[in-house]
């Protein structure tokens, strides 16, 4: 059903609804590649979630003092005999400056040994203190077409009208997502989570969620009564995020905001995310 491992990672990671049974690290450096700009200070933070056997990396570089993200001269070293580094797709001599462009989110870092192993990194960037406005929004239409007969997805939803109090549960969710704000703006810190982003609406707008606080988003609704679930239409369901109008490769615990992020938005998908602009699977 799945074409290969990378697309079923990137699945898993943005279905935010199973990141339940990944498994989380969190470090200053992993042990391979490390990073330097003369002259500047960086504090790096390093993240991985591996699921299901696969693993992506997270880098952020925080950068004490002000500098340009669209042309960072970037020193990166690693320590795999008989790997290749690759920059955003551009092989990299181990300790050599490239210069990067971190302004519009991340990069890829790839370790390749030409012989089927390799080591994926996706690295930003941002500067300590500086304010990012987010401006967060919900979207629901595929249940609000489920329950009025319109829904036409690549996976089955069962018939609304059979199961009623289904129905009229999934009703009283759409009638409590719509008291809301349609956009919710906070003003953030780069360098937080998009999940920390998602909770920061949920103090400031008043709504609920279950699974926040451990990066695994299984449950939203106005209040805990009247909450959109995961897998409460079918098998395929459940809340996935956007970023810049854009599904992540990361889950949203994992990724850090910069500058460069303005939206954020949450939809409720009936079929792994191809209702709300994901690509086919």
């Amino acid at each position: 059903m799945f074409k290969n491992k990378k697309r079923l990672l990137s699945l898993i990671l943005t279905l935010v609804l199973v990141l339940g049974m990944s498994v989380s690290s969190f470090a200053a450096n992993d042990d391979y590649l490390t990073f330097e700009v003369v002259g500047e200070t960086i504090i790096p933070s390093y993240n991985e979630v591996t699921v299901e056997g696969i693993t992506r990396r997270t880098y952020y570089l925080e950068f004490q003092d002000n500098i340009n993200l669209s042309d960072v001269p970037l020193k990166t070293s690693f320590n795999l005999p008989g790997y290749t580094l690759y920059v955003d797709g551009v092989p990299t001599t181990s300790g050599t400056v490239r210069n990067v462009d971190f302004s519009t989110g991340y990069v890829e870092f790839l370790l390749d040994n030409g012989l089927g192993s390799e080591y994926e990194y996706y690295v930003n960037a941002g500067v300590n203190g500086v304010d990012v406005l987010i401006s967060v929004s919900i979207d629901i239409h595929n249940v609000k077409d489920w329950l009025n007969g319109t829904y036409d997805g690549a996976f089955p939803a069962p018939n609304p009208n059979a199961d009623l109090t289904l129905k009229d549960r999934m009703q009283d969710a759409v009638d409590g997502f719509e008291q809301l704000p349609v956009v919710m703006p906070v003003v953030m810190k780069v360098g937080d989570s998009a999940m920390d982003a998602l909770i920061e609406a949920r103090t400031n707008y008043g709504f609920y969620t279950v699974g926040a606080e451990s990066n695994y988003i299984s449950a939203m609704g106005k209040t805990s009564s009247t909450t959109l679930s995961a897998f409460d239409i079918n098998s395929y369901s459940g809340w996935m995020y956007k970023m810049n109008g854009e599904m992540p490769n990361v889950g949203a615990g994992q990724y850090t905001l910069t500058s460069s992020d303005e939206t954020m938005e949450w939809g409720f998908t009936l079929d792994w995310g191809q209702d709300l602009g994901g690509a086919p699977w």
